[in-house]
């Protein structure tokens, strides 16, 4: 236990950059609000809505393992050593983020996500389309008629999972590029509200606990939906 200079005692805890990161997403999705519709293209905060969405959960989820094994969360559970241990060989042996939160669902809940609901399909589809974006390969999509028009002729993998009322509304003989697609507010809410629902689908599992009383305080009300 320390004392701050008041002599007022305090436990320290390790400063992590969750908020920030999910805070950025949220302002980006403010950014988009606006327009004839929540589905008008070409609101470019929302690609750092989404992008910031899914880095918020991945480092949430490191976040968490080591507040399991943190002294501020003494002492620990059986549960708790496991769930920081299996984090941490999924992150030596460069594990995926769905396959940590997979893991962190069955350890404190003794259950699995159910793979064709929510949150889990909506948390994956996230992280595609994170990844998409961040390592965007040439992709053809678009063609081009005789007369200069641009039409789709391709649906890029990483839309076709997404909720089709996200995406951008336009002109059937107007092509736009998918990143367009995907750049409306309605992307940027959905992008903020998977990552909500995905960190309180393991906060709510949890067992009661020293973990669970922190684990809550630090996140629970930074994830909090956008209307």
């Amino acid at each position: 236990m320390l004392k701050t200079k008041e002599g007022e005692e305090f436990l320290p805890i390790k400063s992590y950059s969750v908020g920030s990161l999910f805070s950025t997403a949220k302002q980006a999705y403010q950014k988009t609000i606006g327009g004839k519709s929540d589905r008008e293209p070409d609101k470019q905060d929302a690609l750092i809505a989404i992008i910031f969405s899914a880095l918020s959960l991945e480092a949430f989820i490191n976040a968490l393992a080591d507040l399991a094994t943190d002294r501020l969360t003494e002492p620990h559970s059986e549960i708790e050593t496991a769930f920081a241990n299996l984090m941490e060989e999924v992150e030596n042996t460069k594990g995926a983020t769905l396959l940590k939160f997979m893991l962190a669902r069955f350890i404190f809940s003794g259950k699995m996500y159910k793979k064709d609901e929510n949150p889990f399909q909506d948390f994956k589809n996230l992280l595609a389309l994170r990844n998409a974006l961040v390592h965007m390969k040439p992709a053809e999509e678009l063609g081009i008629t005789l007369d200069g028009h641009f039409v789709r002729v391709k649906e890029p993998k990483a839309l076709k999972a997404l909720p089709k009322n996200i995406l951008a509304k336009y002109e059937k003989n107007k092509g736009i590029k998918w990143t367009s697609m995907i750049s409306t507010q309605a992307s940027a809410r959905w992008a903020c509200n998977t990552a909500v629902e995905t960190v309180h689908s393991i906060l709510d599992v949890i067992p009661d606990s020293l973990f669970k009383k922190y684990a809550d305080i630090l996140y629970a009300e930074i994830f909090q939906t956008v209307e």
